[in-house]
């Protein structure tokens, strides 16, 4: 089966994500990049779900700040790749999106992909926030199609 088309949103995530890791002097997006971007775009569907779940996006925002650390030195990067674990969070995105049977990838999988790989943005949601993939999925799956 082929890969699902990202929705405009995902698209706009991972440019956000981009523009993250540069910020941080990453030469590779992380997760935190990912997870700060979908942050950074309070009305696509992750956020949403985040704010449905009583998450101040804000207060998540400066958590995964301080677990994000910046480059080691101002280097000039001006196209950071995404790292091995951005890339296993996106084919999770894609496997949550053909499981809910949605006919493309969008913020919320990316969402549901950050919250399966361990890393220090799926700590700040899981262990400080008390996030649980279910609370993510059964409600991504109802806005499936839209």
């Amino acid at each position: 089966m082929g890969a699902n088309p990202m929705s405009e949103m995902a698209k706009r995530t991972l440019a956000k994500s981009h523009t993250e890791a540069l910020f941080f002097l990453h030469d590779q997006i992380l997760p935190e990049d990912i997870l700060s971007a979908i942050l950074s775009l309070p009305h696509c569907h992750a956020a949403q779900l985040l704010r449905r779940l009583g998450l101040d996006l804000h207060l998540v925002t400066r958590e995964v700040v301080t677990v994000t650390h910046f480059g080691p030195t101002r280097k000039n990067i001006r196209n950071p790749s995404l790292s091995a674990t951005s890339l296993r969070v996106i084919e999770l995105a894609a496997e949550e999106s053909r499981s809910l049977a949605v006919a493309y990838i969008g913020a919320a999988h990316a969402l549901l992909g950050v919250l399966q790989e361990e890393h220090p943005a799926s700590q700040v949601l899981t262990e400080r926030k008390g996030v649980r993939i279910g609370d993510v999925r059964h409600p991504a799956g109802e806005w499936a199609g839209t």
